[in-house]
């Protein structure tokens, strides 16, 4: 059975499928990797599908046939000899005649890595499909406002889903149903009456970014997050239906990645021995776990500083504060 085995590893189809295999999930596990970022939106996820899907398309092309070649004859030179018996039921061919046997053209092959490229393209696109990218491309369209006609852009679903009341139905365990209608989120007559300035204040942000990027962005390069934060930081005040619109489709959440995160971070903050955190300090402690900031020396001394300012919060911790004046200790004394 063992040399079964060893003889079914050392095929060189087998060998040329795993290479194969391993290329292409090495893109799948980029891109997985990509749209688990904090920033990642759905306009974002998008081009990194499609970016995907075009590497996976040229997995051929990037397959390294010297490395093949290379592992194909060393699996053949250690793989063991066995002939078989002439009682034996099996066939009469030895490992070494099944080996040679074994020889594929490089068509051969190509025909093969076809065959596996489209097995992985049909599964990607049965899970993001037509819905998934009606979704995508609603998205889209408003970090490219200018190229679609006011009615394009009002008559947007995602924009005229939040502008409709929410309805919720449930029933409960006790077979008991449950009803309630929610105002919309958004007023349409507000989108249509600020959509005029919406226009030039998004168009000012693209050419904002790429004035401060310092090269010449494409549209289309300029994320729904990019928009979202200029608007936040010019122009909140002047356009605010549009800014909540924006708010809402950049935080539509892509996976369920960012609670995990949070529910594995609150487990490894709050343990048994440290257990009587207050809400506020557990909640800055996940958002410090969860997002990681940057954190310089002068962060450290304004914390510090401020802690330092409030002595009833060190008494309260039951801390002692020990104060050392740098103007005593110059320079000149040190050795």
């Amino acid at each position: 059975m063992a040399a079964g085995l060893a003889q079914r590893f050392a095929e060189s189809k087998f060998i040329f499928e795993v290479g194969m295999m391993a290329l292409i999930l090495e893109h799948a596990k980029n891109f997985m990797k990509q749209t688990e970022s904090r920033t990642a939106t759905f306009d974002k996820f998008s081009k990194s599908l499609d970016a995907t899907i075009a590497r996976i398309k040229n997995a051929w092309n990037e397959f390294d046939q010297s490395l093949y070649n290379i592992k194909v004859k060393t699996c053949r030179d250690i793989l063991p000899f066995q002939p078989t018996t002439s009682s034996s039921t099996r066939s009469h061919n030895t490992t070494c005649d099944k080996m040679n046997a074994d020889r594929f053209t490089e068509q051969e092959l190509k025909t093969f890595a076809d065959k596996l490229i489209r097995g992985t393209l049909s599964a990607i696109n049965q899970r993001f499909g037509n819905d998934s990218r009606i979704v995508i491309d609603n998205v889209s369209m408003f970090t490219q406002l200018n190229d679609f006609e006011d009615d394009e852009v009002l008559m947007n679903p995602l924009l005229q889903l939040y502008c409709k009341p929410m309805h919720y139905e449930h029933q409960g365990v006790d077979q008991t149903k449950y009803e309630r209608t929610d105002e919309p989120l958004l007023s349409f007559q507000k989108l249509k009456n600020e959509l005029p300035q919406t226009r030039v204040i998004v168009d000012s942000a693209i050419n904002d970014i790429a004035r401060r990027n310092k090269n010449d962005k494409k549209k289309e390069d300029v994320c729904l997050l990019d928009i979202t934060k200029s608007i936040a930081m010019h122009a909140q005040y002047l356009v605010p239906e549009w800014f909540k619109l924006y708010q809402i489709i950049t935080t539509l959440p892509i996976g369920s990645n960012e609670c995990e995160r949070s529910f594995s971070a609150v487990r490894r903050i709050k343990t048994k021995l440290r257990n009587s955190l207050s809400t506020t300090a557990l909640e800055t402690a996940v958002k410090f776990a969860i997002l990681k900031p940057s954190v310089t020396e002068n962060d450290l001394d304004a914390i510090a500083k401020n802690f330092y300012q409030y002595p009833g919060r060190a008494k309260a911790r039951n801390i002692t504060m020990y104060v050392k004046d740098n103007e005593e200790h110059s320079d000149d004394d040190i050795d």
